[in-house]
């Protein structure tokens, strides 16, 4: 099995809908913590209670991540389907929530080689990824609607 099917049979699991929004935020909340850690940081309350806004924030972002993958991506029956669901979604869409989160790596200052420096890196490319899967395979699934009327391919039933 792909490593595509097997992510398309997760997120389509009835369990989807808490674990994977509970694991994103799980995730993030370590990477937080591991970085206060290692830089040093002393706890405060403020600063707790900001870490788990961010925590939960992504865990939310994931949660709309859960349900645009299991609206946008499908195979198509037809034309129309195919070229904004095949091409517009699952190439370019997916290739864009690849893409992205490398960028945010152009951000990040290179002179630093600390482990705290390694952790915000990893929480970069983290929090990147979770955030931007929805509006990455939205931004497919727009593009997939251009092709489909530059190539004057109707939706069926309209």
């Amino acid at each position: 099995m792909s490593v595509g099917a097997r992510i398309d049979r997760l997120m389509r699991s009835p369990a989807a809908d808490s674990l994977v929004p509970s694991g994103a935020t799980a995730v993030t909340l370590a990477l937080l913590l591991l970085h206060r850690a290692l830089s040093g940081q002393a706890p405060g309350s403020r600063q707790a209670l900001l870490l788990a806004a961010i925590a939960a924030g992504t865990g939310g972002m994931e949660r709309l991540g859960v349900a645009t993958w299991r609206r946008l991506w499908r195979d198509g029956d037809g034309e129309w389907e195919h070229l904004v669901h095949g091409r517009g979604v699952r190439h370019f869409g997916s290739g864009v929530a690849l893409l992205v989160p490398m960028l945010t790596l152009a951000g990040v200052p290179h002179e630093g080689t600390t482990a705290a420096d390694a952790t915000l890196v990893l929480l970069r490319l983290w929090t990147a990824y979770v955030c931007y899967l929805p509006l990455a395979l939205w931004t497919g699934f727009w593009w997939g609607k251009v092709l489909a009327q530059l190539n004057g391919v109707r939706e069926r039933g309209n």
